[in-house]
């Protein structure tokens, strides 16, 4: 009887089908014979003479990507947004096959040391592609099957910082001959904060680049030797409870094979106790900022901490000058900073911080399609004074309405689409938020004026006349496994998206985002309109004429 139930609750699950075109990207033929698997390995489809495959998949639980594979031919990782529905893949072109073969010097072949290739977008690692180890008494290893891509090598050894980071790029069937040159060198580390040793202080280390992170703990009197096996500019980070403290910029390289840093951390603490301002009681869980901690070469911006449940708060090494103190906490206004000065001569500063209730303040209602409350909704608020992250729904689907505030209000909820809405600097009433359905989408093509594909470039969009601004549409698309960039065959497929008027502009970086959005841009390269029929939208580069 229990077996009964277990195949009907089984059989009771939505199937979704997945479906697609394996071809060769440099020939466009079909692939037959192309395997595609899950994330924990399992094969689900494998191609027929015209490339074609179909699979049925579960609704719950759903794989983030799947891996098309064939012989001769590069693997890939394709995402799959969570869709209550059938999903078409389309083409997926497949090139031919890289490969990088590293070496290691054999003074190292016995120390058991382990790789990880990464992928690397616009200079910064963009996620893992494989890792493994070098076999015992071998100094080198060889990786196969990849993609034309950027990508960077890591070798580690046991100690934090034996740690060797190299970027390679290589071509569509191209083997790759690349040596890993490890030279050791002594770093002899010492911490003090002012005149005093920091016993016990942890420092993370972190290439310029963010290639890797190594973290070293010094001794009772604040020192520590260790191995380093590449040189170059480093972040060294103070932690403070796993927390980074206070950071600075060194130069860590030596002709000697010995480097000795000392490790100079301001002495000032700052610290209080966070209290409502009616009835004086202690507030926990307040979520404290402090801002104008950089100096020349060193410090964090916006270092946070969160109060005890005595309302008590504290930051160590922060340096003289002027600094912002800013609290946030659920149901009290959090538009009041506070600032402070620290002089040279100081101690450490310490006092109240008093927090105004907020009272019966308006709401935005965040409902379904069906009327229903989202609760755990992920909510932006988006004005001229920049963008604030709002506390999720509750159980109701509300979330406060912060005072004098003039924007658009965006609501993520964790499955389905997006919303948005207007609210004004005076709002005095409840403002019902809709989640529209998730009906719509978009194949974005990137290729030059020869038809090559173009990878990697990154889009700006604006719904029925309001932006969608970056932070949040990366945070959307990071939600269901959505690309925000087209891949190594200039594609880019966004799904769940709500009907509308829809124009993207190509972008490459932060500042034209900001260009963008605070001027007045041309026409748009492309505008389409969003519903039930998904679109294309094609985007033409012209190479810059060389001068």
């Amino acid at each position: 009887m229990l077996l009964a139930l277990l195949l009907a609750a089984a059989s009771a699950l939505p199937i979704h089908i997945v479906k697609g075109t394996v071809i060769d990207a440099k020939s466009h033929a079909a692939v037959r014979g192309a395997s595609v698997t899950l994330p924990n390995g399992k094969r689900i489809a494998t191609t027929s003479r015209n490339g074609q495959f179909r699979a049925e998949l579960p609704e719950a639980p759903w794989p983030s990507a799947l891996t098309i594979a064939a012989s001769g031919l590069a693997d890939r990782s394709v995402d799959l947004p969570h869709v209550p529905a059938d999903v078409n893949l389309r083409e997926i072109a497949l090139s031919a096959a890289a490969r990088i073969h590293a070496t290691v010097p054999p003074a190292f072949a016995a120390e058991k040391l382990r790789w990880t290739l990464y992928r690397v977008v616009a200079g910064r690692v963009a996620g893992k592609r494989a890792e493994g180890q070098f076999e015992h008494a071998r100094a080198d290893v060889m990786i196969d099957g990849l993609e034309a891509d950027h990508y960077m090598l890591l070798v580690s050894g046991k100690g934090p910082l034996q740690k060797i980071a190299t970027k390679i790029s290589p071509k569509p069937g191209e083997l790759v001959e690349l040596p890993i040159v490890i030279i050791p060198d002594v770093v002899r580390l010492s911490v003090v904060s002012g005149k005093k040793s920091m016993a016990g202080a942890s420092i993370r280390f972190h290439p310029t680049d963010f290639a890797w992170t190594g973290t070293v703990t010094c001794d009772e009197e604040g020192k520590t030797t260790t191995d380093l096996w590449q040189e170059g500019d480093f972040l060294a980070v103070l932690l403070d409870h796993e927390h980074a403290a206070f950071s600075r910029i060194t130069h860590l390289s030596s002709d000697t094979g010995t480097i000795s840093w000392t490790f100079e951390v301001p002495s000032h603490h700052v610290k209080g106790r966070v209290v409502d301002s009616a009835t004086h009681e202690p507030i926990p869980d307040v979520n404290v900022s402090i801002s104008g901690t950089t100096v020349a070469g060193g410090g964090l911006e916006g270092l946070q901490v969160r109060t005890d449940a005595d309302g008590r708060f504290e930051f160590t090494a922060i340096r003289e000058g002027s600094h912002t103190i800013r609290t946030y906490r659920k149901g009290y206004r959090y538009d009041r900073p506070e600032t402070i000065t620290i002089d040279k001569d100081d101690g450490d500063w310490e006092g109240d911080i008093s927090l105004d209730p907020l009272g019966d303040r308006p709401a935005v209602i965040v409902l379904d399609e069906a009327g229903n409350p989202l609760a755990s909704v992920e909510m932006f608020l988006a004005s001229s004074e920049g963008m604030i992250l709002l506390e999720h729904t509750d159980s109701m689907g509300r979330v406060t309405i912060p005072p004098e505030r003039d924007g658009y209000v965006f609501a993520l909820p964790v499955t389905g689409s997006f919303g948005f809405t207007h609210i004004s600097a005076d709002q005095s009433s409840d403002v019902t938020l809709r989640i529209p359905r998730p009906i719509g989408s978009i194949d974005v093509v990137s290729q030059s004026t020869a038809g090559e594909p173009i990878a990697d470039v990154f889009f700006l969009i604006r719904i029925n006349g309001t932006w969608l601004p970056f932070q949040v549409f990366s945070r959307f698309v990071g939600l269901h496994s959505l690309p925000f960039r087209t891949d190594a065959t200039g594609r880019a497929h966004l799904a769940l998206l709500p009907e509308g008027l829809y124009e993207l502009w190509p972008v490459s970086s932060a500042d034209e985002i900001s260009a963008l959005i605070a001027g007045h841009p041309a026409q748009a390269p492309a505008t389409v309109v969003v519903g039930n029929t998904p679109q294309i939208v094609t985007l033409t580069f012209r190479k810059k004429p060389i001068s």
